[in-house]
């Protein structure tokens, strides 16, 4: 269990965080502008709240916009001067290091259906002295990765990013899996989407999708009496 208290191991947490305009582009094709970027910037806020509940924690970001946005929101925010997620999460990684945090936990900001609780469940789960990993629900991403400070790693976020973090530390170092439904389940594209509000009806997120979908509705509502514009977005 990582105890986020000692100093020793005071944790840290990393949520990289893409400029909302720009974010869940996979779904851009099903859903308005607006409510693609309500649902980034509603999981954004969500997956940070649920983690500043038990350890600190910062949103990593590589764009002055996207920082004063999260900074308006009220989230404690890190700026990269290197361009890329990679680069970001080596340049926290770092930061967090120099000063003195001694388990360093980055995770993605969009993951509906995390909260305080299973946090704190998932906090559990982890050992201190090994690099943890979370995948996507397919173990074909990773969701979240946790690294002791004095260990290096090279992070591989990207396309088959689980299999590479596997990969790459090679044997190196003592590797802990660890399953988390409420980590595994992110929205990379509409398929998730629909998933998410069809199998959760109930999750805080799919309430507040159903609830954009329908203030989104009401705004377009005389254009798609003509063109039946709305049509399908909310997912059957």
């Amino acid at each position: 269990m990582l105890d986020v208290t000692r100093t020793e191991t005071k944790a840290v947490a990393f949520v990289p965080i893409k400029n909302f305009r720009h974010a869940k582009s996979r779904i851009a094709g099903n859903v308005t502008e607006t409510v693609r970027v309500a649902i980034a910037q509603w999981c954004a806020q969500n997956t940070v709240s649920a983690l500043s509940k038990h350890l600190t924690t910062y949103a990593l970001c590589d764009d002055p916009e996207t920082f004063t946005r999260l900074r308006d929101l009220g989230i404690s925010s890190l700026l990269s001067a290197q361009g890329g997620l990679n680069e970001a999460v080596n340049f926290a990684l770092s930061w967090g290091r120099k000063r003195g945090f001694g388990y360093q936990i980055i995770t993605h900001s969009d993951l509906p259906l995390v909260s305080q609780e299973t946090v704190s469940q998932t906090l559990e789960e982890i050992d201190k002295s090994c690099v943890t990993l979370i995948s996507d629900r397919w173990q074909k991403g990773t969701n979240l990765i946790g690294v002791p400070s004095d260990i290096g790693v090279k992070t591989h976020f990207g396309s088959e990013s689980f299999a590479k973090h596997i990969e790459g530390l090679g044997g190196s170092v003592d590797v802990s899996v660890v399953r988390s439904l409420p980590f595994e389940i992110d929205l990379d594209t509409y398929e998730d989407l629909t998933y998410v509000v069809s199998q959760f009806p109930n999750s805080s997120f799919a309430t507040y999708y159903k609830d954009a979908i329908e203030r989104e509705t009401r705004l377009l509502a005389p254009s798609c009496l003509i063109s039946g514009s709305a049509r399908g977005l909310w997912p059957k």
